[in-house]
């Protein structure tokens, strides 16, 4: 067997536009974090903090199945070049955004063309070479994972102090643009296996149906309307009835979603549960350490992107630390009990963490979480593999990486709700004390206190004899940020706990 189904010239193409594909997809995650605090000061929306994020993830989860399956019957090629498309065009209405609605929506889109561009490129790879080779282009694809999270931060900071947050979407376009014209020129003509569609969209409707109304709840529960007014029930409900109805569908389909037989073993259950809530946790610090560092310890946004990347770095060495530690110990249990333990020693070390101390404490315990978070990823994923056969494989590792993205969805909005609902209760028991009523109403307003800007503005325009009183209120404000950032990583920790709880169940021999 050839090693290659395509001619060197033709293989060098295909890598070049599925590299930059995948970097483009993979540093959009990381450099949006840096740049929200920005957007929120220019597009106010404060209470919907973590929604960019969270729809994103939402549809990205949601795009990896249904365009797997339709890339099978329609081309790989063909379907990965329609989500270099679409996220070039969801890209550019992102920087268009006129107010957070439109951002949040526009978002949705990008994660689409994102899931399609990430599950397509692995298939790609997968289709287009053979046996010894197929392995050394999977790990270039997989390098761009790890490209990104190292220099996605350090774009969306550089990007936003000098030219503004909307570049961060721009600057999609011409990496998007070159993908697109490589693959679709270069391999014009080449023909591509196809098969019949295996798709289970009664399977995709009810999940859609059981998760939007759960993800709606956490969203306005506590802060629009209270958690027992009858608009929360009723989507409490309905979530657990689309629910129930999503695992009775998966149990009949042809082609389910998520196959029942995955959760007969009891390692891909605990994998799957513990991979949810590593991930939830992961992204507190992925959304809410720019924003601590920005408003709260007042550093740039180029210098909050420096500060995050250790983190990130420390993430992509444990990944691969996490493979070459199980294939040398062959045991993932206490690997895995260690590395858990870790995330949850450094996320409570965040609970503590205050201007005062500086920068070092803050790098120190991020670096810590990546290192425990990332010793994981690989371990969670081997460890459901090898409850199967090679020929289950494929289906086992998306569905891992589908709790992942759920993990990360669900995290993103719960961490946002709580954060908003701490921050008003707060505010709302301030002692405004000599404060000036025009005043006093401006810094009720939450989407202000996000914006240090404005804030030392109004400062400046105070009468002379209220400005050491505006003075300790500003840092009064400043530290009840803190407090409601503080909330979000003790439920982080939270999820950590869970997550260690989820792998002691691991069998004690593995």
């Amino acid at each position: 067997m050839n090693e290659s189904t395509l001619d060197r010239s033709h293989a060098v193409i295909t890598m070049v536009a599925l590299m930059l594909g995948v970097l483009m997809s993979a540093m959009d995650t990381t450099v949006i974090g840096m740049s929200m605090p920005a957007i929120v000061h220019d597009l106010s929306g404060m209470e919907r903090y973590s929604w960019p994020f969270t729809a994103y993830l939402l549809c990205s989860t949601l795009a990896v199945p249904i365009f797997g399956s339709l890339a099978d019957c329609l081309g790989r090629r063909m379907v990965f070049l329609f989500g270099i498309a679409e996220f070039i065009a969801a890209s550019m209405l992102c920087g268009f955004s006129a107010d957070m609605g439109q951002l949040i929506f526009f978002r949705g889109l990008q994660g689409l063309g994102g899931g399609v561009i990430i599950s397509s490129a692995f298939a790609l790879v997968g289709e287009s070479f053979h046996g010894r080779e197929r392995g050394k282009y999977m790990g270039f694809v997989g390098a761009m994972f790890g490209l990104a999270s190292v220099i996605g931060p350090s774009v969306g900071g550089l990007l936003t102090d000098n030219f503004g947050w909307r570049w961060t979407f721009y600057v999609n376009l011409p990496l998007g643009i070159i993908a697109f014209l490589v693959l679709a020129v270069g391999l014009a003509g080449k023909t591509e296996r196809r098969s019949a569609l295996r798709l289970d969209l009664p399977g995709v409707a009810l999940f859609v149906a059981s998760l939007v109304p759960l993800m709606l709840a956490l969203a306005r529960g506590g802060r629009e309307v209270s958690w027992s007014s009858p608009s929360i029930i009723g989507l409490l409900v309905l979530a657990l009835l689309m629910g129930v109805s999503f695992i009775a569908v998966e149990r009949r389909v042809k082609y389910p979603l998520l196959p029942p037989f995955l959760f007969r073993e009891r390692e891909f259950v605990v994998s799957a549960a513990a991979t949810f809530f590593s991930n939830a946790a992961f992204y507190a610090g992925i959304l809410f350490l720019p924003l601590y560092m920005q408003e709260v310890m007042h550093t740039s946004v180029s210098l909050s992107a420096l500060a995050i990347t250790p983190m990130l770095l420390s993430y992509t060495a444990a990944n691969i630390l996490g493979g070459q530690l199980h294939s040398k110990l062959g045991r993932y249990r206490g690997l895995s009990v260690s590395a858990t333990l870790v995330a949850i020693v450094s996320m409570g070390a965040l609970t503590l963490i205050s201007p005062a101390l500086g920068f070092l404490p803050v790098i120190a315990a991020m670096v810590a979480l990546g290192f425990g978070l990332g010793l994981t990823t690989p371990i969670f994923n081997i460890a459901a593999q090898n409850c199967f056969g090679s020929e289950h494989i494929g289906i086992v590792t998306s569905s891992i990486q589908f709790f992942r993205y759920v993990g990360s969805a669900v995290g993103s909005a719960v961490f946002g709700t709580l954060m908003i609902n701490n921050l008003t209760a707060s505010i709302a028991g301030i002692d405004w004390g000599q404060t000036p009523e025009a005043i006093r109403k401006t810094l009720s307003d939450p989407n202000v206190l996000m914006n240090s800007t404005a804030i030392r503005g109004i400062v400046s325009r105070v009468p002379a004899q209220y400005r050491a009183y505006m003075d300790t209120l500003t840092a009064k404000i400043d530290g009840l940020l803190a407090g409601a950032i503080h909330t979000v990583f003790f439920a982080a920790c939270v999820f950590a706990v869970l997550s260690f709880f989820s792998v002691l169940a691991y069998r004690k021999n593995r």
